[in-house]
C-alpha cells in the first residue's frame, strides 16, 4: 500500500476516511492518520481501486 503524505494536514478525531482532494479538486485518496500533529497520511486512490477490484466492488471513477 502506498500512503500519500499530506504535509500541514491538521486532522483530528473523526477525520479518518475523509476524502483528500488535490488543488484541482480531484479526489486522490482517503485520509487515514496524522503523525505528530504536522503531517497527515492518506491511502492513495490507486490502492483503493486495487482493493475494491479484488473484492468485486465497483471502483471509483477516475478521469485523466
Amino acid at each position: 500500500m502506498k500512503l500519500l503524505e499530506v504535509p500541514g494536514m491538521a486532522g483530528d478525531d473523526g477525520f479518518s476516511k475523509a476524502p483528500i482532494l488535490n488543488s484541482d479538486g480531484q479526489y486522490v485518496g482517503v485520509f487515514r492518520v496524522v503523525f505528530n500533529h504536522f503531517t497527515g497520511y492518506a491511502v492513495s486512490l490507486e490502492d483503493m481501486n486495487v482493493f475494491l477490484e479484488a473484492h468485486n466492488v465497483v471502483c471509483v471513477y477516475v478521469t485523466k
